[in-house]
């Protein structure tokens, strides 16, 4: 379990290091890198700087709670890379990272890089540092409640390729938040949706998210969602003998009657749910678990 960063004074660098700026936010291909008689820790940073917006690697760097209501609360967070302003990166290994929680504290979590100090780290505070570069992960409330607020890193070059695709969760909310009469349920976070033009959005069966259904599985209900003029096309229901086409006005709804729609809210895809304020926490716990592939 271990964090790296780079690139920082005083260490010594081989090629497989700078190879890794490419790899780390393109993939495979061709890197056209300008050479100099000599080279610096800045020069290298200023690579990652003009290629990558900061932010969170797509899909890294995920946090969950264990342990919580108990002295030995921890924050685990996932393999991933973190993008700060400079450049400068910093590596979740693949065991991961664990940070120790205090018990009924809300606060956040967050990866923090000093130029002052050249080092960087993941911690967790009350309130994110004022001094340095910060990237957010994730919010913690004092009943142990954890939201993802990671922003994800976005490319400041255009690629060419096949086109981008992406499967991500929907994170239930922990506060109550109304939007045009509905009541949202979950969000996908920290993703910028008008870099894609379609959701494929899965519910399982489950009032929970313990057994996510992801697509090209069809779940218990599939619904494709428009990004573009943000309409629902078509919905599918399984009943677990035959697959059936439904209405389009809304996703799914619960035995308790609860109705769920999806919708794009501050820019951000959401489940929304039409009920009044006295039954909107019970209705986001009554809905199924859901994920999306956006494309």
């Amino acid at each position: 379990m271990a964090l790296n960063y780079s690139f920082i004074d005083g260490v010594v660098y081989g090629t497989e290091d700078i190879n890794k700026i490419t790899s780390d936010i393109v993939g495979e291909g061709i890197w056209a890198f300008a050479e100099k008689e000599s080279y610096n820790v800045s020069d290298f940073n200023e690579l990652t700087e003009n290629l990558v917006e900061s932010g969170v690697q797509l899909g890294g760097c995920r946090c969950s709670l264990s342990g919580t209501g108990t002295l030995q609360m921890t924050v685990l967070v996932e393999p991933g890379v973190v993008f700060f302003d400079s450049g400068v990166k910093l590596t979740v290994d693949d065991e991961g990272y664990s940070i120790p929680i205090e018990n009924n504290t809300a606060g956040y979590v967050y990866a923090h890089y000093s130029p002052s100090l050249q080092t960087a780290d993941i911690v967790f505070g009350e309130q994110p540092e004022d001094n340095g570069e910060v990237v957010m992960l994730a919010r913690i409330s004092d009943s142990g409640v954890i939201s993802d607020i990671r922003r994800f890193a976005s490319s400041k070059v255009v690629t060419l390729g096949k086109n981008s695709t992406v499967t991500l969760d929907f994170q239930r909310m922990d506060e109550l938040a109304e939007h045009n009469g509905r009541y949202i349920m979950s969000v996908i976070g920290g993703v910028d949706i008008s870099r894609y033009n379609y959701a494929i959005v899965t519910a399982s069966s489950w009032h929970g998210d313990s057994h996510q259904v992801y697509f090209p599985e069809v779940g218990y209900y599939t619904a494709f969602f428009n990004l573009t003029d943000e309409r629902q096309s078509l919905v599918l229901y399984n009943n677990g003998e035959k697959i059936y086409e439904q209405g389009t006005s809304f996703f799914y709804r619960t035995n308790r009657g609860y109705c769920y729609y999806i919708e794009v809210v501050g820019g951000e895809l959401c489940i929304t749910c039409e009920c009044d304020r006295a039954a909107a926490a019970e209705s986001i716990k009554d809905a199924y678990g859901t994920t999306v592939c956006l494309l």
